[in-house]
């Protein structure tokens, strides 16, 4: 019985592999080591692989390794990584054979965390384990501890209550699910730290010592649990009902790894190929397979992980890892038995019998009676290059072979006929493309012209169409195919344009492809086809699809969604489905939705270096490519092709060419930056080859900016200083641009302060009132110099009158007298008494003019320059008064300067007192002072009889001394006593500091 379950098994198994097929990657592609123990896709659609010799992130194109380093202790803790979860922060913890680490994926950096303090120093402390919650908790058990990292990212130490589990899983409610003690099973609940322990029974009681144990849930919160040993034996509890499950799997293999896809399907990686498992029963098993293309690598498998886009990944010992999504199903490839032999051409004779022409030889492909699919037996004209491929009414092959001819076989492939080189056939060796049209009429396409074979029962040559080996011809005469619409009419595609025939092969009209002018811009014609609507699509070698409609043409370029503009061939499926094959990869063209899908290796095309015009369709609604790899046949109709929604997001940042670390959705760009570069990126574990992106800087961007396939980076070397918004989406097409979700990021651009709106203001409010106060200060001179000159004006008035006084007063005296004695001396004789008197008169005339003369021509004299100025004229009065003894002292300790009024009321005061002095003092003796420290003082002191009490202070001199005193800020003290002298002091009112 057993043997016969074992043969059962193996014979599903290798029924259900052909089924799958991966695209792989190892160390060739850029992996760092080929054995991958553990996968895992972030919040941000990067893949990591952890290798035995390093983690590895993956972003569909490249492969970027962290390695342990043991002079950087921020590299990881060892190069054996064993598990990886991400937290709720955006942190990757990575377990490995030694120790725990905390990536920061922006910098790269790791933060290496120990459960215990003896793990720093000691070798083989594995942490192959990390289980996520809900609640972004992540649970860590290891060697008999067990840590916690909770919804903060941080890691805490779980207690005693989680020591002994051997195994968990967290289901819905939060609650850890785990055997413990090897022999009791149940679940904790961390959150009210409470446990339940169930005797498991005989179930997994007494576990041999060499047996390990794997657990996890489904969406259906049904525990898988499997008891591991050189064969595991699967069990299932389930959480709701609270009972083990009846199904019991034996598989005779060691399993790795257990995961669970979205839609319930178990894969179950083992020693010897991966285990499916559905509605908790084998469904079947994949595994390498040397024949196949695009099977399983080689080796044992280590861990399976579903992504966020369904993609499945395999990880392998030894030969890297691959990945497979059901989709590929819809693509099949049939090898040719010669490595490198390309597909040029096929047709199906019937249901059963199909003919592949390739690059070396023509293969007879043999449908198997069980399955839909093919395989290839005979080969004919082996070695040669099979150009074109055709069938005619009579299901008989025609065979176009490179240098060498045209051959007609029958069903069985046996030759009826061949064509060559002769008089009315002189392209036999040139053949590009075999159409036969609804007539039965065989026509050739050469480079040369066409030519036609439409005779049903005898062989006559092949006839060659009037003027189609012309080269005045405006369309060029290089035929690449030919087409029959509904209407009968053949279109003719040609290396200058388009000929379009009626059913008897007349010419009814044609479009030029020569120039840039003409209706099809310069460039060759592929091929044509129709759609069921009628509208014909005509493929070029470099300007995209055209469609013509009502006399119009309408032209598909990478702007509408191809992958390409160099077209190698188009045909239609029995849906209306429009299908070109280019240099990238396929496009389909759904009428429905008014749109062309791209399509390439990625979405499980074999190939994607399609050979020219090699692409075909058939009745049963399959489509045929012709590739490098071999024949590519696409179940047209099992195929339902959605608008793919582009998830953009900005990757990176980098602030003059330095990327930043723990990027938020706010960042804040410092003052003094030179260029802001952003790099975008899809939500996805694979990066499409080819996607648009659209960015704006809202606040400083107009409009939205459109980068060109495959750019994803862009910089700003100058910004505003305000809150800007990065606005970034993305599409697999332009005109999805308006449907595709926008991804926002938040930019603070900071300045310096001198930047600043507030600073400019303060110092455009700094300026207007030091404007203002210059302004003020102006002003304010400007009227005090008006009002000190109204005052000077008013004070010079008043010398004015002063001094006309003064002048009246002495001079006038002095000139009345002198005129007086110059008349008494006209009426006697003079004397020599008389003649001295007239000249001191003049003398006393000319000094009072001189020093009042010299007072007003100054507008300001330094004290020390009045001090002397006042000696000598002290000096010349005494010597009219040879009794008198003149004594100067000057203390000027500060210098300072006299306005013209002050010099001339001082020199005044001090000249009345000297002449007082002299004249009515009878004194024998005259002191003239002058100090200058913190005040000015002059004072005059005498030895004389004193000042007579009948003298009053309010007499015309002493008043005029005091008037003068006061009005230049100084004081007048007199001090007199009888027959002692007199000594009168003027002194500055105001004290200023030395």
């Amino acid at each position: 019985k057993k043997i016969t379950i074992c043969l059962f098994l193996l014979v599903s198994c290798k029924i259900f592999s052909q089924q799958y097929r991966f695209i792989s990657y190892s160390v060739s592609n850029g992996l760092s080591q080929n054995s991958v123990h553990c996968i895992f896709q972030d919040s941000d659609g990067l893949l990591w692989l952890g290798t035995q010799d390093g983690l590895n992130s993956f972003d569909g194109h490249n492969f970027i390794t962290y390695r342990y380093n043991s002079r950087d202790t921020t590299s990881i803790s060892d190069q054996f990584v064993l598990s990886i979860a991400e937290d709720n922060k955006g942190f990757l913890w990575v377990g490995t054979r030694n120790g725990l680490n905390k990536l920061n994926r922006r910098t790269g950096k790791f933060t290496r965390f120990y459960l215990s303090a003896d793990e720093k120093e000691k070798l083989g402390r594995m942490y192959p384990l990390l289980n996520k919650n809900n609640n972004g908790e992540i649970y860590i058990t290891h060697e008999g501890n067990a840590g916690l990292i909770d919804r903060n990212g941080i890691l805490v130490n779980a207690g005693n209550i989680l020591k002994k589990s051997i195994a968990a899983v967290f289901d819905n409610n939060g609650k850890l699910w785990m055997l413990h003690d090897s022999n009791h099973f149940g679940y904790i609940d961390i959150k009210k730290n409470t446990r339940n322990w169930y005797d498991a029974g005989k179930l997994i009681k007494n576990i041999p010592k060499d047996h390990a144990v794997l657990f996890t849930i489904d969406s259906a919160q049904t525990i898988w649990y499997c008891r591991v040993g050189t064969k595991s034996d699967l069990y299932f509890y389930d959480i709701k009902q609270k009972k083990w499950r009846a199904e019991k799997i034996h598989l005779p293999s060691l399993i790795n790894h257990i995961a669970i896809t979205r839609s319930g399907t178990g894969w179950i990686s083992s020693l010897n190929g991966i285990y499916l498992i559905k509605n908790y029963r084998i469904a079947g098993k994949i595994d390498h397979t040397s024949s196949e293309s695009g099977s399983l690598p080689a080796g044992s498998f280590l861990c399976t992980y579903e992504d966020s886009q369904g993609n499945i990944w395999v990880g392998s010992a030894y030969t890297g890892f691959a990945y497979y999504h059901p989709s590929f199903n819809h693509f099949n490839l049939l090898q040719t038995s010669q490595l490198g032999a390309s597909v040029t051409s096929v047709v199906d004779i019937n249901d059963h019998l199909r003919w592949v022409g390739t690059t070396n030889g023509l293969f007879k492909a043999i449908r198997k009676k069980t399955k839909q699919e093919y395989h290839l037996t005979d080969n004919y004209f082996s070695s040669m290059k099979i150009t074109a491929l055709s069938k005619d009414k009579q299901n008989h092959l025609w065979v176009a072979v490179e240098n060498n001819g045209l051959f007609v076989l029958n069903e069985k492939g046996a030759l009826i006929h061949s064509f060559r080189e002769s008089s009315s056939f002189t392209q036999a060796k040139g053949i590009l493309n075999l159409f036969c049209d609804s007539k039965g009429r065989m026509i050739v396409c050469t480079k040369k012209g066409y030519y036609v074979f439409q005779s049903r029962y005898k062989w006559p040559p092949l006839y060659r169409v009037p003027g189609t080996t012309d080269y005045s011809v405006s369309t060029g005469s290089y035929i690449l195919h030919a087409f029959e619409d509904s209407k009968k009419n053949i279109w003719v595609s040609k290396n200058l344009g388009i000929d379009v025939l009626d059913e008897n092969l007349k010419l009814v009209f044609s479009i030029p492809s020569v120039e840039s002018s003409s209706p099809i811009e310069r460039t060759i014609i592929v091929g044509c086809t129709e759609d069921k609507t009628g509208n014909i699509w005509i493929a070029t070698l470099s300007s995209g699809i055209y469609r013509f409609s009502h006399n119009r043409l309408t032209q598909y370029t990478t702007d509408d969604g191809l992958n390409s503009n160099v077209i190698y061939g188009i045909t239609c499926d029995n849906n209306g489905r429009l299908w070109a094959i280019t240099t990238s990869g396929l496009n389909m063209y759904d009428p429905q939705k008014k749109r062309f899908f791209s399509l390439d290796s990625r979405d499980g095309i074999p190939a994607e270096d399609f050979v020219l015009n090699a692409i075909f369709s058939n009745k049963s609604g399959q489509v045929f490519l012709g590739s490098s790899k071999g024949l590519i046949s696409i179940n047209a109709n099992d195929i339902v092709l959605q608008k793919q929604i582009a998830n953009a997001q900005v990757s990176d940042i980098k602030v003059d060419g330095e990327s930043i670390p723990n990027l938020e959705n706010t960042f804040i760009l410092e003052p003094g930056f030179r260029t802001v570069g952003f790099e975008f990126s899809l939500k996805q574990a694979l990066q499409p080859r080819k996607i648009f992106y659209q960015y704006q800087m809202k606040g400083f961007d107009k409009d939205w900016n459109t980068l060109q396939p495959s750019y994803t980076k862009i910089t700003y070397s100058k910004l505003p200083f305000e809150i800007l918004t990065m606005r970034v989406r993305a599409a697999y097409s332009p005109q999805d641009f308006l449907d595709a979700p926008v991804e926002e990021f938040r930019l603070i651009v900071k300045p310096f302060f001198w930047q600043t709106t507030w600073f400019s203001i303060l110092v455009i409010a700094i300026i207007i009132l030091l404007i203002s106060f210059f302004i003020v200060q102006y002003n304010r001179v400007k009227y005090k110099k008006q009002l000190h000159y109204i005052q000077v004006q008013s004070e010079l008035q008043q010398e004015r009158e002063r001094i006309s006084r003064d002048l009246h007063d002495n001079i006038g005296a002095y000139t009345s007298a002198l005129i007086a004695s110059i008349n008494h001396l006209k009426k006697v004789e003079p004397t020599s008494e008389d003649l001295e008197e007239l000249s001191e008169y003049a003398g006393s005339i000319m000094s009072y003019l001189r020093e009042t003369i010299w007072v007003l021509n100054h507008e300001t004299l330094s004290l020390t320059a009045f001090a002397d100025r006042l000696t000598n004229y002290a000096s010349k009065i005494i010597k009219h008064y040879p009794s008198i003894r003149l004594s100067i002292n000057k203390s000027i300790l500060v210098e300072r300067e006299l306005p013209p009024k002050v010099s001339l009321n001082l020199f005044r005061i001090v000249q009345e007192a000297l002449q007082n002095a002299c004249k009515h003092a009878q004194s024998y003796s005259i002191q003239l002072e002058v100090n200058s420290n913190r005040q000015i003082s002059f004072s005059i002191q005498d030895s004389g009889i004193g000042m007579p009490n009948s003298v009053n202070k309010n007499s015309n001199g002493l008043h005029n001394m005091i008037e003068r005193a006061n009005d230049i800020g100084f004081r007048l003290e007199i001090l007199t006593e009888k027959n002692i002298g007199t000594t009168i002091t003027c002194t500055e009112n105001n004290t200023y500091d030395v």
